[in-house]
């Protein structure tokens, strides 16, 4: 053998040693990088509420909504009991028919996919077993083929730490279909409108066909019913399904009934997804009554389109009283309308109008005043930053003195301004806020007396809040919006009596009469407290009140803000959708009467002054009062006089007797003052009154009660009391009475002395051939 022939076959084996090892190094890196993801998957599979959407269901366990998952895809966990055993054996004749065979790859398939693929030369099958599938769903990189290698080891890795019960459990709760829905139970919902139970054989057999190629068998029916055929007729030899029943389904027209996910409580769900803890809950249970809401959602729908006029956007929010659950929870009247439909109208900010006034009363009450209390209503202006504010009342009307009851009732704004004024606009905002109005977060100086008319902005939400601390005898708690949340005890804002004299007002229909009439939207066959918000040019209305169970609050408008074409007041807008929402509430409830709060009691007062009746009143009533605050002083109004130059032999007349304030509404509305009284019955004319009612105020020192004494130490005659007279009469022929005698002309004098003398004194004086004015009685010791 030459030399060059030993160099050459030495290069040769050379040669070959390299390839070999360069063959085996490059299959050693192709083999890590196949199966390179695996050092970073776990042996098992994840939680199986990893890939799970929130499941949300109302307070009776239906199902609300399915929240989208990270993966953006509704999906629901399903334990292997709640799926029928046809639908499990159709999915493994469909995916996988030696699953309980093979220990995570299916050889035999590997083989035949392999042959077809050959002989073909494309893909006519592929092998991938469930457990494999499995892992391309909880790990998404092994979806990629360079990393099929390592799908199959997983697969295998699995089904050595999971049994086959829990892998096809994992496997039928995340499979995906189509339309983001994944999972059985979502697409039973989804597809059929039916629980899993509720499925025919033909339909289950539909499902497990779908996840071959959802976009092609969804778009391509024929095809869909012939594959779910040709698995129906694997049953019949490879399943324990009856064979009757096989050939029923084989008959059955494939029909889909789409729906399940749709649902009326979006802005609710966004609620409570707002809500930290309840977001990182796997499953809620809500407050919420669907059938409830679903009812109610048709109200508001029903009534924007028999209303036009009175604006495209409505609210309604219904809680339970005793829970302060939320019932029913309607942001707009349809979420995917196209202008508006997403904004939760329940949470926007918005004027109330007259819906805050129950509170500046309750306010009042606390602080001592009672429903009986008088408040002008007349023209008043307000002093309100640089200027001057001079209200109305919705009617143009004014009242004269409105006791509280009954301002509250008709909802009169001067009076509520005035009290405002009263009690301080400061101290007022103050209360709002305590009863967790926090969006007046304004100084008092922005609102002004204003403050109680609505110039601040508040929710349906807070005002429904506020409103069931009256229904909960003044505690204010939460609103709770799951039933799996803790119940807060809350606070106290008002006492339970204030509560109670509030509720008592807001449910009597004939204190409301002067404004709103009888039958009104207003009334009920039971007690319903209820109060209406117009806001300023009829941007809003507002109807907010409750029962003995419950409490709702309606709101109507324009969702753009703009005013209502139709002006008229809240009570015949909101009014209308609060009656049908109570109504339906109310239709199987007994109704309950709210029991006696012991500390109240019961008094008859003037229906004018608020004062207890007294013997000259002709109009009484019965009115409500805590303990502490009931009147003690009888009715000043109305009054009796002798009058001697009124007739042949003098008479006794009756008259009002009212604050001078009101004596242009006095004048206006034709009541019988002092004036108008002897105008009519006596004669009189004006100068002789005018003389007489400087005769009655002509004392002014002393005053009626005075008691002197005298000092024995300083001489008699030194000691004398100053007794001052009105300048109006010291032109007139006048003279002092002491004790009904003449004691001295004071005609031109503006007061005289008197020498003191222990004993009762009465002084008078008469002007003329007039009656002696009034007495003024003292008593010297």
């Amino acid at each position: 053998m030459s030399l060059r022939f030993m160099e050459n076959r030495h290069l040769q084996n050379l040669l070959l040693k390299s390839s070999l090892l360069f063959l085996v190094f490059t299959c050693l890196v192709s083999a890590i990088f196949m199966v390179g993801p695996l050092w970073h998957l776990p042996a098992s599979l994840p939680n199986q509420h990893s890939l799970m959407s929130q499941a949300i269901f109302d307070r009776n366990g239906l199902p609300i909504q399915t929240p989208l998952n990270l993966r953006e895809e509704r999906a629901s966990f399903t334990s292997i009991d709640q799926i029928p055993l046809w639908i499990q054996e159709s999915f493994i004749l469909a995916e996988d028919k030696r699953f309980f065979n093979h220990f995570g790859i299916d050889l035999f398939a590997i083989l035949r996919a392999a042959y077809q693929s050959i002989k073909s030369v494309r893909i006519v099958s592929g092998a991938s077993t469930i457990t494999m599938q499995l892992a391309r769903i909880y790990w998404p990189i092994l979806s990629k083929p360079q990393f099929k290698l390592a799908q199959m080891i997983q697969a295998m890795r699995l089904e050595a730490s999971h049994s086959k019960s829990q892998l096809l459990v994992h496997y039928l709760s995340t499979v995906p279909f189509a339309h983001q829905i994944i999972g059985i139970k979502q697409a039973c919902n989804y597809f059929f409108s039916k629980d899993c139970e509720r499925l025919s054989l033909a339909e289950g057999a539909s499902l497990a066909i779908i996840p071959r190629n959802p976009q092609f068998y969804l778009n391509n029916h024929k095809a869909l019913l012939k594959a779910r055929n040709a698995l129906l007729l694997k049953h019949l030899s490879m399943s324990q399904v009856d064979p009757t029943m096989i050939k029923h389904a084989l008959n059955e027209p494939l029909v889909f009934q789409f729906g399940g996910i749709e649902n009326t409580a979006y802005h609710f769900i966004d609620h409570v997804m707002s809500h930290d803890k309840l977001a990182s809950m796997p499953t809620v249970q809500t407050s919420l009554d669907l059938y409830l809401q679903k009812k109610l959602q048709g109200f508001l729908k029903e009534h924007i389109e028999k209303y036009p006029s009175l604006g495209d956007a409505g609210a309604i929010l219904v809680v339970a009283n005793e829970s302060k659950e939320v019932l029913a929870y309607i942001g707009s009247p349809a979420y995917f309308h196209g202008s508006h439909g997403m904004l939760d109208a329940i949470h926007s900010l918005r004027s109330p109008g007259s819906a805050l006034k129950p509170f500046l009363y309750a306010y009042a009450l606390e602080q001592g005043w009672t429903l009986s209390s008088v408040i002008p209503d007349i023209p008043t202006k307000f002093k309100v930053g640089n200027g001057v504010f001079s209200p109305h009342n919705y009617g143009g009307n004014f009242s004269g003195p409105q006791q509280i009851r009954y301002a509250l009732a008709n909802s009169k704004n001067i009076p509520a301004l005035y009290l405002t004024a009263q009690l301080g606009e400061a101290s007022v905002l103050s209360f709002f806020r305590k009863l967790g109005f926090t969006s007046l977060n304004k100084p008092a100086e922005h609102y002004g007396v204003g403050i109680s008319l609505g110039n601040g902005e508040v929710t349906l939400w807070d005002l429904v809040k506020a409103y069931s601390s009256l229904a909960g005898n003044g505690v204010l708690r939460p609103l709770r919006t799951s039933i799996q949340q803790i119940a807060d005890p809350g606070k106290r804002v008002i006492s339970e009596e204030t509560a109670h004299l509030i509720t008592e007002v807001l449910s009597d229909p004939a204190a409301r009469a002067e404004e709103f009439g009888r039958g009104s939207a207003l009334e009920f066959d039971y007690s319903v407290a209820v109060k209406t918000g117009t806001s300023s040019s009829y941007r809003d209305h507002w109807t907010i009140g409750y029962s003995s169970k419950y409490t709702v609050g309606v709101w109507k408008g324009n969702a753009n803000g703009k005013p209502l074409q139709e002006k008229i007041p809240a009570s015949r807008g909101a009014g209308l959708l609060f009656k049908q929402v109570m109504t339906h509430l109310h239709a199987n409830e007994q109704h309950l009467h709210r029991k006696p709060q012991t500390n109240l009691v019961r008094r008859r007062v003037c229906s004018l002054s608020g004062a207890l009746a007294g013997p000259l009143c002709k109009a009484t009533r019965l009115e409500s009062y805590h303990t502490d605050h009931q009147p003690l002083h009888l009715c000043s109004y109305h009054k009796q006089k002798w009058v001697q130059e009124c007739g042949q032999k003098g008479q006794f007349i009756e008259y009002l007797d009212l604050p001078s304030e009101y004596d242009a509404w006095i004048q206006a509305n034709h009541l019988p003052s002092l004036q108008s009284v002897l105008k009519k019955k006596c004669g009189w004319t004006e100068r002789q009154f005018l003389a007489q009612s400087q005769l009655e105020s002509s004392i002014i020192e002393p005053v009626t009660g005075t008691i002197l004494a005298i000092d024995p130490t300083i001489p008699r005659s030194h000691q004398k009391l100053r007794i001052r007279f009105t300048k109006s009469i010291t032109r007139q022929n006048a003279r002092l009475l002491v004790n009904g005698k003449s004691f001295k002309d004071i005609t031109g004098k503006s007061f005289v002395d008197w020498p003191l003398s222990k004993g009762l004194y009465h002084f008078q004086i008469k002007i003329g051939n007039h009656n002696p004015s009034k007495k003024v009685s003292i008593n010297v010791l």
